[in-house]
């Protein structure tokens, strides 16, 4: 079963004061989600009656902006590694295109029941700054899932030089 995924977007498109936003058991609402919602007056609420916050803390992390413009370019790495089933690269790939990011590169491994992926994603379409973008689609993890990283490639060529 696909999960949803709920951004602030989804939030902004609801009617502002006293909008009731229900979602399902495994729906995923980001971060950033919760705080358009508290800033509209939006409720959230979970159909099982749980707590509809994300289910891992998510440590929002500078952005990293174009020097020249002061906006958003380049390429983020974003990785993802965890126990298979059905419908994870369409869980993860159908979040980046709700955020606008463009994939484009994708290398993904089966090993028995676990699944590594990495891809790397245009980010110069998205409608958030990075930091938003990596509190969105790491707030897809789950502990006993699958966990995603996402790292800015600067930082990621960074850390990898020789």
């Amino acid at each position: 079963m696909i999960r949803r995924f709920y951004t602030s977007r989804d939030i902004e498109a609801l009617s502002a004061d006293g909008s009731v936003l229900a979602v399902g058991a495994d729906d995923v609402v980001t971060p950033s989600a919760m705080e358009a919602a508290a800033r509209r007056g939006v409720q959230v609420e979970r159909g099982d009656g749980r707590d509809a916050t994300p289910p891992l803390a998510v440590e929002p992390s500078a952005a990293v902006p174009d020097s020249e413009s002061g906006t958003q370019s380049g390429e983020v790495i974003l990785t993802a590694f965890g126990r298979n089933r059905p419908w994870v690269l369409a869980e993860i790939s159908n979040a980046i295109a709700q955020q606008c990011g463009n994939v484009l590169d994708i290398s993904q491994r089966i090993v028995r029941d676990y699944f590594s992926l990495v891809l790397i994603v245009d980010i110069a379409e998205i409608g958030t700054d990075f930091a938003t973008f990596k509190q969105d689609l790491e707030a897809l993890s789950r502990e006993s899932d699958y966990r995603v990283s996402v790292q800015h490639e600067n930082v990621f060529r960074a850390m990898h030089r020789v």
